[in-house]
């Protein structure tokens, strides 16, 4: 059993109630037959958060189900009997017998995973307890890791972190692995880019990646941002460590972009010479979306990345130096040539001067329309 802390009363009368009470929601055949235990599992930036898990006699894999959510809802007065229903349907959704196609033996062999593999990116400072035991690879001030997917239950994908040893167990390199899930990323999820305004109008188009570029070629945008993520907008701000797509939103920008993370979910795309701020006013609406947007789990980064065009890389600025981030997986890149912040500085100038421009040509346009 869980040992509550006492100084929080209504979460220790929750797990009591839950400790005692969950068997009678479950099917008779598995709330007497399974056993439940309550622990602290650290997440994404090393929260802690408190997850039930269920063991069933035979079956070795179960999904943990967190519960400082019901915690929370039963503390603003939400009836227990609901609360638990709710917990146990959950579980019997997401029960290991209803992950298809996945054996919980397969783990311990990579050949049978190998196809389910994917990447997960956090960052590093915020994760330093769950990345001393998850084998990864720094990504400038992010870090990348492998995960093997399962099915998607409850509206969510179950995964299963790779951790040390298994990837011991595996006898296989993390890069090779790392390569693997790369490629699985572009198979098992589509890359999507929707434009900010089309979201805003809740007209919600999204527009795929492909050869041919993203969007028309009269696209002109009332707000020059896309955001960029998975098909699923699940982890797709890993995509920022795919130099394909990187190489691809340049080319069909036509130019340097800047990166904003706005979750480890996905990233706020915005050409660089349509950007009117500096780096600054930008990290400071990271920052903004950060603390007031976000749960903590989400947040990935608090400052924004530039994609250099040229040289075919992302980079960020750290102590007023720009810092260059390496693929995790990446083709050779072109000598460097202009700074970076250089380049941030001459476009957002030339932006601010289309902008004066077009505000100018749309004035003229209203008075025309009588």
């Amino acid at each position: 059993m869980y040992k509550a802390d006492n100084t929080d009363p209504i979460k220790k009368e929750f797990i009591d109630k839950l400790e005692l009470n969950l068997s009678d929601h479950l099917p008779a055949e598995i709330g007497d037959n399974a056993t439940m235990s309550i622990s602290e599992i650290v997440k994404n930036n090393d929260q802690k958060l408190l997850a039930l898990s269920i063991r069933e006699k035979d079956i070795d894999i179960s999904p943990n189900i967190y519960l400082d959510g019901y915690i929370e809802q039963y503390r603003e007065g939400r009836d227990i009997d609901d609360i638990l229903q709710s917990i146990a349907d959950m579980y019997m959704e997401c029960r290991a017998p209803k992950i298809k196609g996945f054996d919980i033996s397969d783990i311990t062999q990579y050949d049978r995973v190998a196809d389910k593999i994917v990447t997960k990116i956090v960052n590093t400072d915020l994760n330093k307890e769950f990345l001393a035991v998850v084998p990864h690879k720094e990504f400038g001030d992010l870090s990348v890791f492998p995960q093997i997917r399962l099915d998607e239950c409850n509206d969510m994908m179950a995964s299963i972190t790779i951790r040390d040893d298994i990837l011991e167990r595996w006898n296989v390199s993390l890069d090779e692995v790392l390569d693997k899930a790369n490629e699985n990323d572009l198979k098992l999820t589509e890359p999507k880019l929707v434009p900010m305004d089309r979201i805003i109008d809740s007209m919600r188009k999204t527009y795929e990646i492909d050869q041919k570029g993203f969007l028309p070629e009269d696209d002109d945008r009332l707000i020059p941002m896309y955001v960029l993520s998975t098909s699923d907008k699940i982890n797709g701000a890993k995509l920022l460590n795919q130099q394909e797509i990187m190489d691809k939103i340049a080319e069909y920008m036509g130019s340097d972009f800047i990166a904003l993370p706005s979750s480890i979910h996905e990233a706020i795309i915005i050409p660089m010479d349509k950007n009117s701020m500096d780096l600054n006013e930008l990290s400071m609406m990271v920052k903004s979306i950060n603390g007031e947007v976000l749960t903590p789990t989400d947040v990935l980064s608090d400052h924004p990345y530039v994609y250099s065009k040229e040289e075919r890389c992302l980079f960020f600025e750290k102590d007023g130096e720009q810092v260059k981030m390496q693929f995790t997986k990446q083709t050779k890149t072109k000598e460097k040539s202009r700074g970076v912040k250089d380049r941030l500085k001459e476009a957002t100038q030339k932006s601010k001067e289309q902008v004066s421009h077009k505000d100018h040509r749309t004035k003229d346009r209203s008075m025309s329309l009588g």
